[in-house]
């Protein structure tokens, strides 16, 4: 058994917990992968949630067969306009189901009160078709 984990900071690892070994997993030089907030397994490869960057976006990490090597980086979904820090999602069949506007940096005041129900979006969830 392998699992994938994603550090916000330094990007996507592969950990083979039978061998006690934790690895960065390699990938096409033309990409980020930090800033992620949300990762699920799909059909050999990884879908991840990136609200640490700009703009913010869904992607799926295609890997190698031997999955130590992440081999195609495919946007899925970029830039809405309705994002506002996209987060944590499920996937049921070949759907993701996603939180849009989780609105982290935007439900509190500056004395980190919650501001006011009126202020506030109602939650949006959207989906892509894997």
């Amino acid at each position: 058994m392998l699992l994938y984990v994603a550090d916000y900071r330094m990007g996507l690892y592969r950990i083979d917990p039978a061998r006690r070994e934790a690895r960065a997993l390699p990938y096409p030089e033309n990409t980020i992968l930090m800033g992620i907030d949300g990762l699920y397994y799909h059909d050999h490869s990884l879908i991840a949630v990136q609200n640490g960057v700009n703009p913010q976006r869904i992607i799926r990490a295609h890997l190698n067969p031997a999955g130590d090597r992440i081999e195609q980086i495919e946007v899925l979904e970029a830039n809405h306009p309705e994002f506002d820090e996209p987060t944590l999602g499920v996937i049921s069949g070949n759907i993701f189901y996603y939180i849009a506007n989780s609105q982290w940096g935007s439900t509190l005041d500056q004395q980190g009160q919650l501001r006011p129900e009126s202020e506030l979006k109602f939650p949006l969830v959207f989906k892509i078709d894997l």
